[in-house]
């Protein structure tokens, strides 16, 4: 049996990437996830497959080994749980049967994808998915009702214990579930893309006033919506940008306080959006743990910097400015946990929190993020924040922070008690809703 691997990257070896090149478009190949080599057992059937398990950006896929052929496994829009199973599958022996992980998924059956689909290059590939992220939670599958599919499971017997597949695997799934992934198929050659980028670094280096920089900024954030090697680049630049962008959250404090505000609002835009379909980055992952989590620390605190003073005069930029800031510290929990998986990283999420939790404009910045809770969830129609972005990040980054650092939580238990009692009391993302209960579980024990 074939030696099993985890590949945490875009780029793959041998057969299967030469298969993966030749089936899947540039911009789905490019955004593929990880890969491991696997038994796929369809619940029911007995039929045992071996092959290459591999995450897509809206499918996971099946290469049978010996390597000729890809088909689509499931729709991640389809999959309902994922589970690790604590057992040992009676069809392997030995060395293998005890370094097999069993993952269980159900999901919902489709007409139009099944774990037999063969993949469409054209039409499949370079589109967008076909469901959309809706706040209120999903019709249940019966089991009996008429008219009604009944759920179906698939068991996955990966053939290594260390594999990072389930970890990569959940995380994807949080970010395709609640609609942050972006899906740009525009295609720049290599030598356009670097061209492109470094124009614009280079003219962002040299902009002489705020209003200049930030309509640069401007048209880096459109690029990079539009062209996904642009963020490739971001994080293969040794973080040049990342720190002159973190340089310039401190520059121009002189301007209009209006000036400023929008200023910050679209640099941290910008800076949300390289982190947006980059999970798998290898230079991003390298920058941020650098120096034992340096760039992330100077990171973090720049963002939390912003709210040290409260800029009444512009409520609404500072909500932006809030939302943005709230959901990049989230990305930056999300990079801690990758940072340990392998262990050896001596700088963890305890380490973060209590870093976090004795910058002066944590306070406002805690107080912004529940007011925009609360706007979310009262569904205000003259509410301008985004309500997806707040109900994806806001709860997990104050479960994080609560669990990790007993000042913040005290801090949210003395101020905001009340406002997870009464107003803050589900919410109907699913992903979401379970961690609001651990979350209101400690705020209000």
């Amino acid at each position: 049996m074939a030696t099993s691997t985890s590949v945490p990257t875009s780029r793959f070896d041998g057969k299967l990437d030469a298969l993966l090149r030749r089936e899947l478009s540039q911009s789905e190949y490019e955004r593929l996830v990880a890969t491991e080599v696997c038994i796929s057992v369809p619940r029911g059937s007995g039929k045992r497959t071996h092959g290459h398990v591999i995450i897509g950006p809206s499918h996971l896929y099946f290469a049978p080994i010996p390597v000729k052929k890809i088909r689509l496994l499931l729709a991640l829009s389809d999959i309902l749980s994922v589970a690790v199973i604590d057992d040992q599958p009676d069809f392997l022996s030995g060395k293998e049967q005890e370094c097999t992980v069993h993952l269980s998924i159900e999901y919902k059956q489709n007409d139009q994808t099944t774990p037999t689909s063969s993949p469409n290059k054209k039409n499949l590939l370079t589109t967008s998915p076909t469901h959309s992220l809706k706040l209120t939670r999903p019709p249940a599958v019966s089991h009996d009702g008429e008219g009604q599919k009944k759920p179906e499971w698939l068991d996955l017997f990966l053939l290594q214990s260390e594999t990072l597949f389930v970890s990569y695997l959940n995380f994807h799934l949080e970010d395709f579930q609640l609609g942050k992934r972006q899906y740009n198929t525009l295609i720049l050659d290599k030598e356009g893309a670097t061209q492109r980028y470094h124009s614009l670094k280079s003219d962002l280096y040299s902009a002489q006033t705020i209003q200049e920089s930030a309509k640069l900024y401007l048209e880096l954030s459109s690029a990079l919506g539009l062209y996904f090697q642009l963020k490739l680049l971001y994080w293969q630049d040794n973080g040049e940008l990342l720190l002159e962008s973190l340089k310039d959250m401190k520059k121009w404090n002189e301007s209009p306080l209006a000036d400023v505000l929008e200023y910050k609002v679209i640099i941290t835009e910008v800076i949300l959006k390289v982190f947006q379909d980059t999970l798998v980055s290898k230079p991003k992952l390298s920058l941020l743990k650098r120096n034992n989590g340096q760039t992330l620390c100077e990171l973090s605190e720049c963002l939390l910097d912003a709210f040290v003073t409260d800029s009444l005069s512009d409520g609404k930029l500072m909500d932006e400015l809030s939302v943005n800031c709230c959901a990049i510290l989230y990305e930056l929990s999300r990079v801690i946990q990758q940072m340990n998986w392998r262990g050896g990283c001596s700088f963890n999420l305890s380490d973060w929190s209590q870093k976090c939790s004795t910058n002066s404009g944590l306070p406002l910045l805690l107080s912004k993020m529940i007011n925009n809770q609360i706007s979310a969830l009262s569904s205000d129609t003259d509410s301008t924040v985004n309500t997806a972005l707040i109900n994806s990040s806001t709860i997990p980054l104050l479960l994080i922070w609560v669990t990790a650092s007993s000042q913040i939580l005290e801090m949210c238990r003395s101020r905001y008690k009340e406002e997870f009692q009464y107003a803050i009391q589900s919410i109907g993302v699913i992903l979401i809703s379970e961690k609001l209960k651990r979350l209101r579980t400690l705020i209000l024990s």
